[in-house]
């Protein structure tokens, strides 16, 4: 299979995506047949904290998907040019997350399409793929989710619309669902009960996390947490670890 012009190509992006997933084979109950659970790990917003996990990741041998937002890269708090290089020759995919981070469904189609097309020029004018996008705030229409498509993005991951596993592969490669951003009030008990639920039926269960720090807000997690969590993930794929 080849990715042809204004068609979906899921050999393409297995390839992608699939890379930085973990598999969970689970065993089946009873009759019922064994069906694979795969963890994505995503990270949003391109903060600079967002490097502590990096050294977590490579001593399990596992990568994630790091979503940027372009016109915050080398600000104080952000990645670097440098920081992308070197999450890309790590093996981590870079997405896009639009030029400013804006709620598109606020914005005119003109808009839109400024956040979403430039932001994915400007990443692939940088030397990277850029064939994922991830909504700002999860939040999306039919039209917002046209204009993604149009700007050559190959698929598009939302947040917050689920509580468990979507169906994998995904039946709208252009609103993946993906259970609510990691927050700091979530426990490691927490993530994994999110894991062993999702097991029990099978499917693509997406992580959002936004900033790896020490009591810094909402959306933060624990480096302890992060790499607990990871630690557990790693060895219930059978991995061991150096």
């Amino acid at each position: 299979m080849s990715r042809r012009r204004g068609r979906f190509s899921w050999h393409r992006w297995a390839q992608v995506i699939l890379l930085p997933c973990l598999l969970l084979l689970v065993k089946g109950v009873g009759r019922v047949a064994p069906r694979a659970t795969i963890v994505s790990l995503t990270f949003d917003d391109g903060n600079e904290d967002q490097l502590q996990a990096v050294p977590m990741l490579a001593r399990r041998g596992l990568n994630a998907t790091f979503y940027i937002i372009s016109d915050r890269v080398g600000n104080a708090g952000a990645l670097s040019r440098s920081d992308l290089n070197g999450l890309r020759s790590a093996g981590h995919e870079i997405g896009g997350h639009t030029l400013t981070h804006p709620r598109l469904t606020a914005l005119a189609e003109p808009e839109q399409r400024r956040e979403i097309c430039e932001d994915r020029a400007r990443l692939r004018g940088w030397g990277f793929e850029a064939d994922h996008f991830a909504y700002p705030f999860g939040a999306f229409d039919s039209e917002v989710a046209d204009v993604v498509r149009s700007c050559g993005y190959s698929s598009a991951r939302a947040v917050g619309n689920l509580e468990g596993a979507g169906p994998h592969p995904p039946s709208r490669p252009y609103s993946i669902p993906a259970p609510s951003s990691v927050q700091e009030t979530d426990t490691l008990q927490d993530l994994q009960k999110l894991v062993l639920d999702a097991e029990r039926t099978g499917g693509w269960l997406l992580f959002t996390f936004h900033h790896v720090c020490e009591s810094c807000g909402q959306y933060g997690i624990k480096a302890a947490v992060l790499e607990d969590f990871i630690d557990w993930l790693s060895v219930r794929n059978g991995k061991r670890l150096s």
